[in-house]
């Protein structure tokens, strides 16, 4: 079941604010965490034992951290080594066998095992958790419906943010639904919808045509083209379902924290890091980042902790080789720019650092895409001027007036224009926003976009987010 689906907008979520707005207050987390364990039975059958004994494991392993005559850190690293297993079995297992018997010349009898829809977030929420508490940092919550009800919060669950323990544990225990905070995440939900099923599955529908042609097909233009295009789809695809959950989120009463802030706007790539998937990146720093820097490798030396960093989040995003270059290009780009690179780069025109970004996120997004090495470098060779010299038919045929449009809005888009426009426009026409014209107005704008979503939504087939792969 996905936010942007006709099951979820016009049954799952009605029910759920209707029952949600009728009960007392006092049983609103228990009817949450109920709707929330239906939603991912719906999508994963059995698989909510996995979701429901990772909340019974970090629930119990935190309580120990009391317990007089137990070592807390021992706890701790059986606790995160739980955790991890997880993610060890369903997600790397294969793979890891795989590789060693292409290296080594063995037979381990590997099988691929079915990848749980939303493993990946909910396990670093429950480490979360176990860390916060470790580091004094919570108290360990002796309420478990609560904790299940963090680490299993459906608005979330299946793509992020991810959220830290500490930063909603007092939520958890009192929040307040009231009409304001409602309508503004009803309003976020709509742009989300509309970012998804206009903007990221227009690109995706290039991006999956392209990507599936043949190197005698691939020109220099087209190379560049479709990873350009795959950029803008992870982005708006990823940022659409951080909008919708944000505005969940806001719907139940919480306030979740943003995950992107306009990161294809910046002038490095250090800079891109700090507003793109910032609930990922900021999970890194607090936890193996700060271990790293404060534990016994402190010797190591920042190059090296930021480069374990970002294979690190190569790695959580898939078990590919693809993932783990795309996280070392992105860390190698990082270090350099802490260093003389950085200087240089501050001292270049604005438009040459834009391009700087553009160039490398653009190049990487082949290694995010790419089913292998192999459809790497035949990208590679190609967007460096060794793939097809014929220009053709085939890039205006891609490249037409409809993906035109599209890509000036969201490059407009990502820019923040539209946002600067409007507020030049309201201070031109001296409209406050808290005026009743502007609210009708607003209402009107909101009410068109969400007929265009459904109008869409009609037209086109499933296109699920691409985050409910990692």
């Amino acid at each position: 079941m996905i936010f942007s689906s006709p099951i979820f907008l016009f049954a799952f979520l009605p029910v759920v604010l209707l029952a949600i707005n009728l009960v007392p207050k006092k049983f609103q987390n228990a009817l949450l965490l109920i709707f929330s364990l239906l939603f991912y039975y719906w999508g994963e059958g059995l698989y909510i034992l996995l979701l429901l004994l990772s909340v019974a494991i970090n629930y119990t392993v935190a309580l120990l951290f009391e317990t007089k005559g137990l070592n807390r850190k021992l706890m701790l690293g059986i606790g995160v080594l739980l955790n991890l297993s997880f993610l060890l079995h369903f997600k790397y297992a294969h793979w890891f066998l795989t590789e060693v018997n292409h290296f080594f010349g063995t037979n381990i009898q590997t099988s691929a095992t079915h990848l749980p829809i939303g493993i990946s977030f909910f396990t670093f929420q429950g480490m979360s958790y176990l860390i916060d508490v470790y580091r004094k940092w919570s108290e360990p919550q002796r309420n478990i419906a609560r904790l299940a009800l963090f680490i299993s919060f459906f608005p979330q669950l299946i793509a992020g943010p991810i959220i830290r323990y500490h930063h909603l544990e007092s939520q958890l225990a009192e929040r307040t639904i009231y009409s304001a905070r409602s309508v503004s995440g009803v309003k976020r939900f709509i742009e989300g919808l509309i970012k998804k099923l206009v903007f990221a599955d227009g690109f995706g529908r290039v991006c999956d045509q392209i990507f599936s042609m043949g190197a005698g097909e691939l020109s220099f233009s087209l190379a560049w083209m479709s990873s350009i295009c795959f950029v803008y789809q992870v982005y708006l695809d990823f940022a659409a379902y951080s909008d919708m959950a944000i505005g969940l989120g806001r719907m139940f009463g919480f306030e979740i924290r943003e995950n992107f802030n306009y990161p294809l706007r910046e002038k490095s790539i250090r800079s891109f890091w700090s507003k793109w998937h910032m609930s990922l990146i900021q999970w890194f720093r607090d936890y193996p980042y700060y271990a790293l820097k404060r534990g016994k490798l402190h010797w190591t030396g920042e190059n090296f902790r930021l480069m374990t960093i970002f294979l690190l989040t190569g790695l959580w995003h898939g078990a590919n080789w693809t993932f783990v270059l795309w996280g070392f290009t992105h860390g190698l780009l990082v270090v350099l720019e802490t260093g003389r690179w950085g200087k240089i780069l501050n001292k270049l025109p604005v438009f040459v650092r834009s391009f700087y970004v553009y160039f490398f996120v653009g190049y990487s997004g082949i290694l995010f895409r790419g089913r292998d090495i192999e459809q790497v470098w035949m990208y590679t060779k190609a967007m460096f001027g060794f793939g097809s010299a014929e220009l053709g038919a085939s890039f205006f045929y891609f490249f037409n007036a409809e993906v035109l449009t599209l890509f000036v809005l969201a490059v407009l888009g990502g820019f923040g224009v539209f946002l600067k426009l409007k507020e030049h426009s309201l201070k031109l026409i001296g409209l406050s926003e808290e005026s009743h014209s502007y609210n009708i107005l607003e209402f009107f704008w909101y009410a068109a976009l969400m007929v265009l979503a459904l109008v869409v939504l009609s037209k086109n087939t499933y296109n699920p987010f691409i985050y409910f792969n990692f």
